[in-house]
């Protein structure tokens, strides 16, 4: 017999669609349909609802360097202080943010709580077929303004979301907004395992890499 896995916490690109398992709930079965689309980047709009899961985010409204900081405050308040990747500049954080200093000492320390109301995001996104397409908030999306969690993230990567018909398309960027996207939660857990010190090493050889171009 087949053991199947909830679509939900599936890594859609690599399970069989054979193994994948939908609840009999309307939106599960929205899902099913739309996982039987692919996602077409040539044309100027989605032809029919989409399954996509997301396969990670950058925070557009912040630089790689603070977000760096804010994980390394995160992981370890004595590393923050270190100079790193600005050859003779040092940025010291400590208990405050020197980006925003009017919330005092606590700042650092309820980094990982805070809130992504200002924040706008580019998302990975993948359909089931494994192909890749970027998205970007054109307005903001309800589950992404939450608080961070201790990957730096607000939500855990591999969630699945749903991209409505006539969501436009351009330059191969999906447009996203609140009335184009249901958000169905879920996650694949090999993703998250170890998040945080992935993508401080990620900003980490994105900063090396673009200082090796300067």
């Amino acid at each position: 017999m087949t053991q199947l896995t909830r679509y939900l916490i599936a890594d859609l690109a690599n399970t069989s669609p054979n193994r994948l398992d939908f609840p009999s709930d309307e939106r599960s079965q929205r899902a099913l349909k739309a996982s039987k689309f692919t996602i077409d980047t040539d044309s100027n709009k989605v032809s029919n609802e989409i399954l996509l899961q997301i396969v990670s985010l950058d925070n557009m409204s912040q630089s790689r360097l603070t977000r760096l900081d804010d994980l390394l405050a995160a992981d370890d308040m004595d590393a923050v202080g270190a100079d790193r990747l600005r050859g003779r500049q040092q940025r010291i954080v400590r208990n405050v943010n020197l980006e925003d200093d009017d919330q005092g000492g606590n700042n650092q320390q309820q980094q990982s709580t805070s809130g992504n109301h200002n924040s706008y995001y580019k998302l990975t996104l993948q359909d089931c077929f494994g192909n890749l397409i970027y998205g970007i908030e054109v307005e903001k999306l309800s589950f992404l303004t939450g608080n961070n969690q201790k990957s730096g993230f607000p939500i855990q990567l591999g969630s699945k979301i749903l991209i409505h018909n006539n969501t436009e398309i351009i330059s191969g960027v999906l447009l996203l907004s609140p009335s184009k996207i249901d958000y169905l939660g879920g996650m694949v857990p090999s993703w998250n395992l170890g998040l945080d010190k992935k993508h401080i090493q990620l900003l980490k050889d994105e900063l090396e890499e673009i200082k090796a171009q300067g």
